[in-house]
């Protein structure tokens, strides 16, 4: 109320002269095309799960630290569920008058980079909500190259280095090579079924997606370029982001309406710049892959259809996180934002409700992505490479973890193994590293392997062990195409030949691998 009292003032309107009039009053009724709005919300999947619940962990510490502390008004336990990422912002512009001020500063230095970590994980989770793990992991890498930087943030550095963080970006590696479509957040599944249905039963149908994030517009269009009915097109500002995230000029954003407009494509992925002030063709329907809280966009974003004809508006949101309670807040505000103006109106949250796409949220209720699990996992931090080993008993009273002489020390391993309180055994020698007299894992370095001669050695290795893992280690080379193309080349020979070829990149891979393996066989 006091934002349109405000903007009243400045354009000296008296109160009593507002006229609003909304899609229900008679007067524009015949006028505007009807709109049916639906929503659908998915749950997070197993991995989703596992992943939000240590964000939460990590994020609660801070927050805890914060309310001892008396920076937040919140106490007790369970913060990361009273305390909102608006909070935090409020809080780090005050800390940031108070160290850029000439008082007292105990402890506000220590209190912004606690409140700077909480900020980040809140941004991971809303990744892990509304985006999916792959941008997830997107984001985790830059998050370790900018703490390798001279100039970076405290947060960025102590997260980087948070076991808890470290794990989650290694898992979600592993998944990204052995199991991909593990990192694709369930939204895009619904994403595909509500745009075959309307392309199915219109083969002329324009459809608008919003998507928040860049890397998530360059994700979803990748997916769609699959799907032989749906021609999708990517649609984002002009600013260029990287080498890999390339903006479009102006002459080309109008190039795309018009094909979008002619037919060539059916199916607009754009980022907020399709909200305001671009002539895009009529839709018959607009999705929301993500939500947003403003309900100014939100009326925006509903702008794009129901124009010159009928129109679908359809968000998707993740069901019992701050997804929902951004919709419901969004919702909210666009009923306020009415009933201030003028007598109420029927804007219940009803009419939100879904009906002519019930059955697609019905067909996914009993799909992997919906369900609950009888049984949860009973690791939070269990890896996917539990797949190679058998349910047979290591036995317990040997030396869990012997190691050549070979190992670079590198990678680190013994001081990762001290950390964990395991038993290990240095030994001269060639089998680089043993688990439990029964696991195997050499190290190689690509450019030395002789590819004509190297399945012959692995056969051979294969005779003295249960299983065989075989690392390849590209930790010192540069990230160019050649290297690239030998990596998947070594992928490939391992899928090819049944065989676990593992490429690794940082030093801290290799630990992560011997712990899971030591995890997966108690």
């Amino acid at each position: 109320k006091s934002k349109i009292v405000e903007l009243c003032e400045n354009l000296h309107i008296s109160l009593e002269n507002i006229h609003i009039r909304t899609r229900k009053d008679a007067q524009v009724r015949k006028y505007v095309k009807p709109m049916d709005i639906y929503k659908i919300g998915v749950n997070l999947n197993a991995s989703m799960s596992d992943i939000y619940k240590m964000v939460n962990l990590v994020l609660e510490e801070r927050l805890q630290y914060l309310s001892r502390h008396n920076l937040i008004d919140k106490s007790g336990d369970n913060l990361h569920i009273k305390v909102i990422r608006k909070d935090l912002l409020r809080l780090n512009s005050e800390l940031v008058r108070i160290v850029s001020g000439t008082g007292d500063k105990t402890g506000s230095y220590s209190a912004l980079s606690i409140n700077a970590q909480g900020l980040i994980l809140f941004h991971m989770l809303e990744l892990i909500e509304q985006q999916g793990l792959d941008v997830l992991l997107d984001y985790l890498e830059k998050l370790n190259k900018k703490a390798k930087k001279r100039n970076s943030s405290k947060a960025s550095r102590i997260l980087a280095a948070d076991d808890r963080i470290r794990r989650i970006y290694l898992e979600l590696k592993k998944a990204q090579q052995f199991s991909p479509d593990n990192l694709i957040h369930p939204k895009y599944h619904v994403l595909v079924k509500v745009l075959l249905d309307e392309l199915h039963k219109n083969s002329d149908a324009r459809v608008l997606v919003f998507v928040k994030l860049r890397n998530s517009v360059k994700n979803i269009v990748n997916r769609l370029k699959g799907i032989e009915i749906i021609k999708p097109a990517r649609f984002v500002g002009q600013a260029t982001k990287s080498q890999d995230d390339k903006g479009l000029s102006q002459k080309r954003q109008i190039e795309i309406l018009k094909e979008f407009k002619q037919g060539i494509y059916n199916v607009l992925v754009s980022t907020n710049v399709g909200e305001e002030g671009l002539d895009i063709a009529e839709c018959d329907m607009v999705i929301f892959y993500d939500v947003v809280a403003s309900e100014i966009r939100l009326i925006q974003r509903k702008g794009r259809t129901a124009r010159r004809r009928k129109g679908k508006v359809v968000i998707l949101y993740c069901k019992e996180t701050h997804d929902e309670i951004y919709l419901k807040i969004a919702l909210s505000k666009l009923k306020r934002m009415n009933t201030t103006l003028k007598n109420p109106q029927q804007l219940q949250e009803a009419s939100f409700e879904s009906t002519t796409f019930s059955h697609i949220e019905e067909s996914f209720k009993d799909e992997p992505m919906n369900r609950k699990e009888d049984n949860p996992l009973k690791k939070q931090h269990q890896t996917r490479l539990q797949q190679f080993f058998g349910s047979e008993e290591m036995i317990e009273d040997i030396i869990p973890v012997k190691i050549s002489k070979l190992v670079p020390m590198k990678f680190g391993l013994r001081k990762s193994l001290v950390r964990e309180s395991i038993s290990y055994e240095i030994t001269d020698s060639d089998l680089h590293i043993v688990i439990y007299n029964k696991v195997l894992i050499q190290i190689m370095n690509p450019k030395e392997v002789d590819f004509n001669t190297l399945l012959s050695e692995i056969q051979e290795l294969k005779q003295i062990c249960s299983l065989l893992i075989v690392i390849f280690d590209f930790i010192d080379f540069p990230n160019s195409d050649k290297n690239r193309r030998l990596k998947k080349k070594i992928q490939e020979l391992g899928k090819l030949h049944r065989l676990q070829f593992i490429p690794i990149d940082n030093e801290e891979e290799l630990s992560f691998i011997v712990r899971s393996i030591l995890e997966n066989s108690k």
